[in-house]
């Protein structure tokens, strides 16, 4: 069955239902637990009513495409293995610190080059996968730097020069420089999050879909495109979840997943949909939450290959965005114009970098200069989200004013996300987010990028390593702010990439639903969840 096919039926479906529940209170999931056939000795008692599960239903965008962490990109994949992996170390969401996770502690030494972490002893696997040691440590750092695993994260260790297994529940990592930042890459955040040896050489190629970690939640099922089910982890060590199952129901089209919600198919979904901020705000019968975010929106121009390795084709595609339309057009004013990678909060970020306001007759020069007075043909692979779509279709519209016919190639995430790290792609959109330390953002997405494909989008060609190498290991912080401002602009002055917008993120859930809290990169911690009368 085509997509297109199959979201017209699902709307459908969900239409009908909508008509028959839309009069009804929406109330907190629960599954009757299969009861046990009555035997001779054992006669039915259907007085007594059989146990109920709590199950929270989720809307994702988009079908994960991965959840093994070294290959974990895109936010509603992360939102789930989230739930499923720990790291040595988390965030807490709400203000950015670090707080233990499986390191219960760790020392530093005075000179900034050993960092020592002690191990949670009795942490076991999910599945009777055994105990958690400093092996599975190990094993996480060595798969993720291996060239055959082909993580896009690989990069992300390049500080580390080995990693000591001291015992069982001690692990050392000796820098080659000391670092203001090294403990960020090892919070549970993609690379971070720990997997275990045997799981993964048990399910070889498939362990994608047989995810092992040691969180709240364990992985039961995913359909792909469809559904992914988690179950709780009744041994996670910091106890149970409240919640039995989590049901993560993939509805790409955003206009049916608002009608799911209101069928109360859905007990809680993000969205990007502006005009439904007002609307849920205006509601009781729903809880919104909203909030602006340092992710930026970006389109990358492949810069080593024609026309693109000429700057005045990159300052001609810049000038031919309308960057304020996108505010007021796509993004009902839920967000704010991108003239630079790094958001205004981030340290480093530079607000005297080179501006490109919207100019098509400028554009139009430049490309004339550059000597394509009519035009080109180019093609942009995009993801198949309603705003990816949406955004690639007017950018396709803004470029065609000036001449350059730009062809869109729509694909599910994880083809998407091969396709441009590996530079199979002129030019085309990512949302860059990350941690708040700008070294986070900036190492992951533009270090590096002379040898591809090594793990960056659109393997870009990009001269800046000088300036992040020394940022990265600078612990004077107001260097290291005037390194990160000077490469800002040597970034936007060569133009490999066009900020358009920073985006703000929302999410809405129903009454029942208590402590399910949404962060801007739409992390939903689901331990203490819970659903209620």
């Amino acid at each position: 069955m085509s997509s297109k096919r199959y979201w017209r039926i699902l709307a459908l479906t969900l239409s009908v239902m909508f008509l028959f529940v839309a009069a009804q209170a929406c109330g907190p999931a629960t599954e009757p637990e299969p009861e046990d056939e009555p035997t001779e000795s054992e006669p039915a008692t259907p007085e007594t009513p059989s146990d109920e599960k709590k199950v929270l239903t989720s809307r994702l965008g988009q079908d994960p495409g991965f959840l093994d962490p070294a290959h974990l990109g895109q936010v509603d994949g992360f939102a789930v293995a989230s739930n499923i992996f720990s790291g040595l170390v988390r965030y807490d969401w709400n203000d950015w610190t670090i707080h233990p996770d499986l390191a219960s502690d760790w020392d530093i030494s005075e000179d900034g080059l050993e960092w020592t972490f002690y191990l949670r002893e009795g942490v076991q696997w999910h599945k009777g996968f055994g105990e958690f040691t400093a092996a599975d440590v190990k094993y996480t750092f060595d798969r993720i730097r291996d060239d055959a695993t082909g993580s896009r994260w690989q990069r992300e260790w390049d500080n580390v020069r080995e990693l000591e297994v001291v015992d069982d529940y001690t692990v050392r990592y000796h820098l080659h420089d000391a670092s203001p930042v090294f403990i960020h890459s090892l919070t549970k955040y993609r690379q971070g999050m720990l997997v275990n040896q045997a799981a993964v050489e048990e399910f070889g190629e498939d362990f994608n879909t047989n995810v092992i970690g040691t969180g709240p939640f364990m992985l039961e099922s995913w359909a792909a495109d469809s559904e992914v089910v988690l179950v709780a982890n009744p041994d996670y060590w910091e106890g149970a979840p409240n919640l039995d199952e989590v049901r993560y129901v993939i509805i790409v089209d955003e206009t049916v997943a608002h009608m799911a919600f209101d069928a109360c198919e859905i007990d809680v979904m993000a969205f990007t949909q502006p005009e439904k901020v007002e609307e849920y705000r205006n509601r009781d019968d729903v809880k919104l939450q909203y909030m602006p975010t340092t992710a930026i929106y970006t389109w990358h121009l492949k810069i080593d290959e024609a026309p693109y390795d000429d700057l005045r084709v990159r300052q001609a595609i810049a000038h031919a965005i309308d960057k304020q339309l996108f505010i007021d057009e796509i993004r009902g004013g839920t967000a704010t114009i991108a003239n630079s990678i790094l958001a205004p909060d981030l340290m480093g970020h530079n607000p005297d970098v080179p501006k490109y306001e919207y100019d098509p007759d400028r554009s139009r020069e430049l490309l004339a200069d550059a000597g394509y007075p009519d035009g080109f043909t180019t093609t942009a692979l995009v993801p198949e989200t309603e705003l990816d779509r949406e955004v690639a279709s007017v950018v396709q519209a803004m470029l065609a004013e000036v001449g350059i016919d730009m062809q869109i190639e729509i694909m599910d995430m994880a083809t998407w996300t091969a396709a441009t790290t590996a530079g199979e792609t002129p030019m085309g959109r990512t949302s860059i987010g990350g941690r708040p330390d700008p070294h986070i953002v900036l190492h992951t997405f533009f270090h590096g990028a002379r040898t591809p494909p090594d793990g960056r989008f659109f393997a870009m060609y990009y001269d800046g390593d000088d300036l992040l190498d020394a940022a990265a290991i600078e612990m004077d912080p107001e260097r290291r702010r005037e390194l990160y401002e000077e490469w800002e602009m040597r970034f936007m002055t060569d133009l490999p990439s066009i900020p358009i917008f920073h985006s703000d993120t929302m999410a809405v859930t129903k009454p029942h639903v208590e402590n399910w809290e949404h962060d801007q990169y739409r992390h939903h911690w689901l331990l203490e969840t819970d659903l209620v009368q």
